[in-house]
């Protein structure tokens, strides 16, 4: 525990210790709530698909999104430093749908239009989760074009 507080002095998380490690070579990891119900498993593993800079390196594992496969070692990577934990995974991917749904709120409305004029006004950066799914025209950008789309949309 000390060395991971002195790593990640930040963290107020309670950290346990394992009369066990974890195998180089991959193993199985399952994961029960606290009434022995299993909420999810991996068997990870050292060798391609699997990312082999987490072998030992220094870096975790990653899930690149919540939503992907965990048994597909392309859905992982290894970390930037040491793990994120208690934050988000530093390799985490947005999924973009271009859908319109601009502040995800898993609704086409008129705060869509406000989320892509607040990007382009600099006030939201493209980074902010969903913003992503405002550039329509898979473009690599949200501007005016994006906001014509998103009016025609709700216009119908």
């Amino acid at each position: 525990p000390s060395a991971f507080h002195q790593v990640f002095p930040q963290l107020t998380l309670p950290v346990y210790v394992f009369d066990f490690g974890l195998g180089g070579g991959g193993e199985e990891i399952r994961l029960f709530n606290h009434e022995g119900v299993l909420i999810d498993s991996v068997d990870y593993d050292d060798t391609l698909p699997w990312p082999e800079e987490a072998d030992g390196n220094g870096p975790t594992l990653e899930l690149l999104h919540p939503d992907f496969d965990n048994t597909d070692g392309l859905n992982w990577a290894a970390s930037s430093g040491f793990g994120t934990p208690g934050q988000v995974n530093s390799v985490f991917q947005v999924i973009c749908h271009y859908n319109g749904d601009a502040n995800d709120d898993g609704e086409l409305s008129v705060l869509d239009i406000v989320a892509v004029v607040g990007y382009i006004l600099g006030d939201i950066n493209l980074e902010d989760p969903g913003l992503c799914n405002a550039d329509i025209h898979q473009d690599g950008s949200v501007d005016i074009l994006d906001i014509v789309a998103i009016v025609e949309v709700l216009l119908g």
